[in-house]
């Protein structure tokens, strides 16, 4: 009867696993191809917040994070389509926003935004979700290729 039983918690925990599997690799691995032809992943950033804390402020995930100077990165963001929230994605250097995933000025999900780094920093990750709403998703930083040395490259290749 204990088998029974003990077979019956690991197939339930097993099924409940797979419903929420997207919020994992699956997620990362979208997000990655979203990322645009050429662009080489660095770093993933993964946030989760399923509602059952409220409080007054939106709760939020920081992630530091040390980018050169002279490289063009890309910040992307995918959103389970299991949860409600949308992730906003805002890269701060100290105290001033430098870049993000929301428009604010028009209220509009962007999704992705570029950052050409002319300061050798530590910068910070924010993400969380519009309205503290419950949501899972991933944040991606990808490594855009310099364009004068990829034409460099096809000239190689020409000759």
């Amino acid at each position: 009867m204990k088998q029974v039983s003990l077979l019956c918690l690991v197939l339930i925990s097993l099924f409940c696993s797979r419903v929420h599997a997207q919020c994992d690799n699956t997620l990362v691995e979208k997000a990655a191809s979203q990322s645009g032809a050429g662009a080489v992943y660095l770093r993933e950033f993964k946030v989760k917040f399923d509602g059952t804390e409220r409080r007054k402020s939106i709760p939020v995930a920081k992630y530091p994070l040390l980018l050169s100077k002279g490289n063009t990165y890309r910040f992307n963001v995918c959103n389970s389509e299991e949860y409600p929230g949308r992730v906003i994605l805002q890269l701060y250097q100290k105290d001033k926003l430098v870049g993000s995933t929301f428009d604010t000025s028009i209220g509009t999900d962007l999704q992705q935004f570029d950052f050409i780094c002319d300061k050798a920093a530590t910068y910070e990750v924010v993400m969380s979700f519009h309205q503290g709403k419950p949501g899972c998703a991933v944040g991606i930083l990808s490594l855009l290729p310099d364009k004068e040395a990829m034409i460099e490259d096809e000239e190689l290749d020409i000759l």
